[in-house]
């Protein structure tokens, strides 16, 4: 099993941390057999305050709240995704795979 380190500042000195592959978290949403999103990583903490959450309806409000943090952080990706291939087409022309048919 591979190990992975990860160098971390803590208070001006340099750790070392050590995750094992198979403590990655990995989600992936899928469209017709196509993954479109992944989320992974080694230290992803995802907490959930179950003392505020009571019922159906509060689930579905904290759902739609994070729903909508990553529609965000998915517009600013290819927002910078769509600002660097304009930027690379303003300086080299557009890529041939960009090129109408």
């Amino acid at each position: 099993m591979a190990n992975n380190d990860v160098d971390q500042m803590a208070g001006g000195e340099v750790s070392q941390v050590t995750f094992k592959e198979n403590d990655r978290l990995a989600l992936q949403v899928t469209n017709s057999g196509q993954v479109i999103g992944t989320l992974s990583g080694y230290d992803i903490k995802i907490d959930f305050n179950q003392a505020l959450i009571k019922n159906r309806k509060q689930v579905q409000n904290l759902a739609g709240q994070l729903a909508g943090a990553f529609e965000e952080m998915i517009l600013d990706q290819m927002i910078g995704y769509a600002n660097a291939k304009s930027i690379e087409e303003d300086q080299n022309g557009p890529r041939e795979q960009d090129k109408p048919g």
